[in-house]
């Protein structure tokens, strides 16, 4: 940086640096004053000795706005980021302009350089879409953007298992249920080798397999998934976490129909004990699977016992929500029918744990 002094300044000024940035402006006579205005003073050069050309010192913290200024100006000129893109999205989305939100969240998904970003943009556009029925429109999107990303990013990037988690889910409400199924494998394999086996952000695909696979009438070939779901949700919500209590009951009946009785009573059994202890609204439908589960033993009496339970949890709430009191009626009519038909078991397997 070149020290500028002025005519007369203390011999301390000439070794004065830093103090300014010295923006210099050439300055024609007459060209940047006016009648009567005065002239700048006069600054030199410390090693010549010689003149400057008419100059205008600017404190430091002018030029850093300036600076500032031309940024924003450029990052303005060249678009926004994919998070802000979502913003603009969102607000046009309260405003009820669709084609805008969507054009928003489709940029927003181009340009998405981290999962969250992109995740999000897939989410609302999954929505939009959904809401009006073009869902086929979304799948050639998704599949651009995943080749686009396993060419500029790499075969192995979470974005690539975002977007695949996302094309299962899109090809399962188009009930493509082979295709979902694939995508769905696909995404689950890509995001066991990205996150390991229990990670919480394989919930979406696992989901999309089993419900694929039911819809197709093979529940009883996901053991191996209902048990990774509830590995990963123990993990993520807990053990006595609602959703995780849920998971072990379709495990449960996954049990039921695969004749595995023994595994189903234990698990239904730990599942009450949990809701029961949390006053759980499900209790009831806790007791009447435990109560088909005994039926299906020849244990008339404990299923009696747990179905004059459900019914009587069921009536206390019937006032206030909709109960499973007619399932609970209906379950008791069959076992007074195979009562009436057949003996009961001496020695029943089924045992309760309270």
């Amino acid at each position: 940086m070149i020290n500028c002094r002025l005519p007369g300044d203390s011999p301390q000024a000439d070794n004065c640096t830093g103090t300014f940035f010295c923006l210099v402006l050439q300055n024609p006579a007459g060209s940047l004053q006016g009648k009567g205005e005065k002239r700048p003073a006069m600054r030199f050069n410390q090693a010549t000795d010689k003149p400057l050309p008419r100059a205008y010192a600017l404190p430091s913290y002018i030029w850093i706005t300036a600076v500032l200024c031309a940024m924003l100006l450029a990052s303005c000129q060249f678009g926004q980021n994919a998070s802000e893109l979502n913003k603009l999205g969102h607000k046009a989305l309260v405003r009820g302009e669709m084609d805008s939100a969507e054009q928003f969240f489709r940029q927003a998904a181009e340009k998405g350089n981290d999962e969250e970003s992109l995740a999000e943009a897939l989410d609302e556009l999954f929505i939009l879409y959904r809401r009006q029925d073009r869902l086929a429109d979304l799948e050639p999107f998704l599949r651009a953007q995943i080749e686009q990303r396993k060419r500029s990013l790499a075969q192995e990037d979470p974005q690539v298992f975002v977007l695949l988690s996302k094309l299962a889910q899109c090809y399962l409400f188009q009930r493509e249920l082979a295709k979902a199924e694939d995508s769905g494998r696909q995404a689950l394999l890509l995001g066991e080798r990205l996150f390991g086996t229990d990670s919480a952000r394989l919930a979406s695909p696992l989901n999309t397999i089993i419900a694929s696979a039911c819809a197709g009438g093979r529940c009883v070939d996901l053991e191996s998934q209902w048990l990774q779901m509830l590995a990963i949700r123990r993990k993520s919500c807990g053990k006595d976490n609602p959703d995780t209590v849920m998971t072990m009951c379709q495990l449960g009946e996954l049990y039921r129909k695969k004749g595995r009785t023994g595994e189903a009573a234990a698990i239904y059994i730990e599942a009450l004990r949990i809701r029961r202890a949390q006053r759980s609204p499900l209790v009831g439908a806790t007791l009447l699977a435990l109560g088909q589960l005994a039926e299906d033993e020849g244990n008339y009496r404990q299923a009696e016992l747990y179905l004059k339970e459900a019914d009587e949890l069921e009536r206390k709430c019937s006032e206030t929500h909709v109960t499973l009191l007619p399932a609970v009626l209906n379950e008791l009519k069959k076992l007074q029918e195979c009562q009436r038909k057949l003996k009961p078991v001496k020695s029943p397997k089924f045992v309760e744990i309270r």
